[in-house]
């Protein structure tokens, strides 16, 4: 993935897997089309990033969250207040068995 695209697949990421309740109803169901018209617009700019390489970077985000958020949950209040945490947990992990982040490792990995 191009170092410029980059920043911008994180920080949709943390849109899409932090701050959407918990993947209900139009906004999980446009996800992909959201993906194509990143892409097409870095195209326009001269940047090339395929859509199937930032659905994928998208799809591996969820895990970061995840991680992050659990992470943070885990350490009670001491980094910010427990129920911010588990509700980040929450959503991140409905994002990743939305995003079938799990078995998208296990193919990379397989």
């Amino acid at each position: 993935m191009p170092w410029r695209a980059a920043p911008i697949v994180v920080w949709a990421g943390i849109f899409f897997c932090w701050a959407m309740p918990a993947w209900a109803g139009d906004a999980a169901a446009d996800e992909r089309a959201w993906i194509e018209r990143y892409c097409a617009l870095l195209g326009d700019a001269g940047i090339t990033l395929g859509v199937d390489d930032a659905w994928q970077q998208y799809r591996l985000f969820a895990v970061y969250s995840w991680v992050s958020a659990s992470s943070t949950a885990g350490m009670g209040s001491k980094w910010q207040r427990l129920d911010v945490g588990v509700s980040a947990t929450r959503r991140a992990t409905a994002a990743c068995a939305h995003l079938d982040s799990a078995g998208l490792i296990e193919s990379l990995l397989g």
